[in-house]
């Protein structure tokens, strides 16, 4: 709901003349409540990945290692009753996460006496055929479990992440008004000619400091980056590059598993489908290190340059989203794409790399919510601190207008001054203050 409040000519000025704490609150609840920077409930806690429970998915792909193995060795060496015992214990596993597999001739109608002790080629044949049949309907169900999981995920996703663009309206207002206010003292130092007196000097010494020390602004990498640290401004966008190029690896997964089951005569893209989650672990073990909370109380002080950065442009960083969009969009694709896998036409040959495959697509699921999951809060952290340079600019016009009007030197001057903060209600009238 936007509320209405008017203030009189005299009493605008008043409260451009002294901005004090209390009134830098009421120009950004102005701003609230027009719907130009988040309110306490737009601006929601950071979004928290909840555990991944794929039990199912990581049972599937245990049991896939046991059966492959399993294959191998008794295509080898020959049969045993304790290999059949291993399938009916591979199977329970399966069966004890929801994976129901329908019964195959060895175990149905060949008990564990039916072969011997040793191996051997005693029922080598129908042995080899129902691992051989386990294999294929484990990747059938495997499949379909991993369509069900991208959906979950995707529910997750859609009810717990903002779309991107549900920050930009934020992000752009908050930068008008640090640039309105910015201006602003421009023109007030600009006709001084007098310089800075000591109690100027002090002011803003300690609105940098509230600045820095704030508990909003978090002690790791990514908010040095937020604050424009130059390394770690570059460090944010190698991430969002790696994000995608990494996403582009893992749609690709699904077109080589297309492919390898007999449902796509070629591959639309020749790529290295298998290893994509070694590097989803690497992406995420970077984006841990990069949003980690340092145990110094003074990190940020150490690297930022705090008697400059009241003097530096806004950090381009901080007011350009990082996308995610993309990212929740593939959710969505992975599924179409799964689901019109209509048939498992595979040979013993392709057995492993159909299993290495699904394997690393089941971890990227994880590791595509995960990144999304971190744009998101940066986006909101951008929020957080653009909103916090706002704060200071406006102690810093307070502190320079207290300045120039205590030194000037005639009415001409003063008047001059007045017309600056006219000007200035006028614009942040303009940003929804009325």
């Amino acid at each position: 709901m936007t509320t209405d409040v008017t203030l009189s000519q005299e009493d605008a000025h008043e409260m451009l003349k002294d901005l004090s704490e209390e009134q830098q609150e009421r120009m950004l609840d102005h701003l609230q409540e027009n719907g130009k920077v988040p309110t306490e409930e737009d601006d929601d806690e950071e979004v928290e990945y909840p555990l991944s429970q794929q039990e199912t998915i990581a049972q599937i792909s245990l049991s896939m290692e046991w059966l492959t193995d399993l294959k191998d060795t008794v295509a080898r060496r020959g049969v045993s009753s304790h290999d059949m015992k291993a399938l009916r214990e591979i199977r329970g596993s399966l069966e004890g996460v929801g994976v129901e597999l329908a019964p195959t001739p060895a175990l149905e109608h060949y008990p564990l006496g039916s072969y011997t002790s040793d191996r051997s080629s005693v029922n080598l044949e129908v042995g080899l055929e129902s691992i051989s049949r386990t294999i294929i309907e484990t990747i059938k169900l495997w499949i379909r479990k991993l369509v069900e999981y991208i959906k979950k995920m995707y529910r997750w996703v859609k009810q717990h992440l903002k779309s991107e663009d549900k920050f930009k309206p934020f992000l752009e207002r908050y930068q008008e008004l640090f640039m309105v206010l910015r201006d602003a003292q421009k023109r007030l130092k600009d006709a001084s000619a007098s310089g800075r007196g000591r109690e100027y000097d002090k002011a803003i010494e300690r609105a940098l400091n509230e600045l820095i020390k704030d508990s909003q602004l978090k002690r790791s990498p990514l908010q040095l980056a937020l604050l424009g640290e130059p390394d770690q401004a570059a460090r944010l966008r190698t991430l969002e590059k790696d994000a995608f190029s990494f996403t582009q690896t893992v749609e690709r997964q699904v077109d080589e598993i297309d492919f390898l089951l007999g449902n796509s005569p070629q591959r639309s893209t020749q790529v290295n489908a298998e290893g994509t989650s070694i590097a989803g672990k690497i992406l995420q073990e970077e984006i841990d290190i990069f949003t980690a909370e340092m145990p110094q109380g003074n990190y940020l002080q150490k690297h930022v340059a705090v008697d400059v950065l009241g003097t530096k442009p806004i950090p381009s960083v901080s007011v350009t989203l990082s996308p995610y969009d993309y990212l929740m969009v593939m959710h969505e694709e992975l599924t179409k794409q799964l689901n019109n896998i209509r048939k498992i036409d595979i040979d013993d040959s392709q057995v492993d790399k159909v299993s290495g495959v699904l394997g690393d697509l089941s971890k990227n699921v994880d590791y595509l919510v995960k990144l999304a999951s971190f744009f998101h809060n940066t986006n909101r952290q951008k929020v957080v601190t653009l909103k916090k340079l706002v704060t200071f600019e406006m102690k810093a016009l307070n502190a320079l207008y207290k300045d120039v009007t205590t030194n000037a030197v005639d009415t001409r001057q003063a008047e001059t001054f007045e017309r600056i903060y006219r000007d200035v209600e006028a614009k942040l009238k303009k940003e929804g203050i009325r």
